[in-house]
C-alpha cells in the first residue's frame, strides 16, 4: 500500500512540479491540498495526476484538515505532510525510513525530519544545519515538544485513532505554528514525538523569507529573535489565521 503524502499548496506553481517529480512514485500517493491559490498550482497537480482537494480559503491547516477529511479512515494509517516547495534528497530511503520509524510505534506518533535550507549563503546554511543537528542530537529522545527542533516542512504522522483525528480536525487555522499545533495534538493523546538523526531523511527547502540571519539572532537574543520571526510570519499570513502559542 502506498503512503499518502499530503502537500498543502498556496500559489506554489514555481515549486510544485519539482516536488512532485522528486517523490518515489512507486512508494507514495501524493495528495495536493490547494488552498486559496490564484496561480497555476491546480493545473500542475492535474498534469501530474495527483489526488487533488481544493479549498477557497487560504490556510495551511485548513488544507491539511480538508485532505484528512477526504481520506476518512485512511488518515489513520502512517502519512506524510510535505510542503509544496520541499523535496527529499534521497527519495526511496526518505520514504522507507519514515514509514519504518512510524510503524514501529505502538501509539500515535509525529516525526520531524532533518531539513536542509537552501537559497542563502552556503556558509550560513552550513552553520544553521550544524546547529540544528546538534540540538536534535541533544533532544532526540525527548517527547516534550518544547524541545522539538525539526518542526517544519518534513513531518510524518501516525494518527492511529479517531479521537486524535477529531482533535486534529478541530485545530484552529494557526499560522505560523500549524506544525507545532499538530505535534501538541499528538502529545496530548499520549503520543510520542521523534526527531531522527538520519541523513536519508533529509529534505531540501528554501529558507523562509521570514527568517533572520544568525548575526541578527545573536544580537537580539533567543526571545527577541522568536518574536521578530513570528511578527514577520504573521504579516505574511491571512486575516483568518492566528499565531500558535506553545502550551506553558
Amino acid at each position: 500500500m502506498k503512503t499518502k503524502v499530503i502537500i498543502p499548496a498556496y500559489n506554489e506553481g514555481r515549486h510544485l512540479e519539482r516536488t512532485l517529480n522528486s517523490l518515489p512514485g512507486d512508494l507514495v500517493e501524493p495528495i495536493v491540498a490547494i488552498n486559496g491559490s490564484s496561480d497555476n498550482t491546480l493545473e500542475i497537480a492535474e498534469k501530474f495526476g495527483a489526488e487533488i482537494h481544493v479549498t477557497a480559503e487560504q490556510g495551511k491547516m485548513l488544507a491539511i484538515q480538508h485532505a484528512l477529511h477526504a481520506l476518512g479512515e485512511r488518515a489513520l494509517d502512517p502519512l506524510i505532510i510535505l510542503d509544496a516547495d520541499t523535496r527529499p534528497l534521497f527519495p526511496a530511503r526518505w520514504h522507507n525510513g519514515i514509514v519504518k520509524l512510524l510503524t514501529q510505534q505502538e501509539r500515535p506518533a509525529v516525526l520531524g525530519g532533518p531539513i536542509w535550507y537552501t537559497g542563502k549563503p552556503l556558509g550560513e546554511t552550513v552553520l544553521r544545519t550544524a546547529y540544528r543537528a546538534a540540538r536534535t542530537a541533544l533532544h532526540k529522545n525527548d517527547t516534550d515538544a518544547k524541545h522539538a527542533v525539526q518542526f517544519g516542512p518534513n513531518m510524518a504522522l501516525k494518527i492511529q485513532n479517531t479521537n486524535l483525528l477529531e482533535t486534529i480536525m478541530d485545530i484552529p487555522n494557526f499560522w505560523p505554528g500549524e506544525d507545532r499545533a499538530l505535534t501538541h495534538a499528538v502529545l496530548d493523546q499520549d503520543g510520542i514525538y521523534h526527531t531522527p538523526i538520519n541523513i536519508g531523511l533529509i529534505t531540501a527547502t528554501p529558507r523562509s523569507i521570514s527568517s533572520i540571519s544568525l548575526k541578527d539572532r545573536l544580537q537580539l537574543g533567543a526571545e527577541a529573535s522568536f518574536n521578530e520571526v513570528e511578527q514577520r510570519y504573521t504579516l505574511r499570513g491571512n486575516p483568518s489565521s492566528e499565531p500558535y502559542r506553545d502550551p506553558s
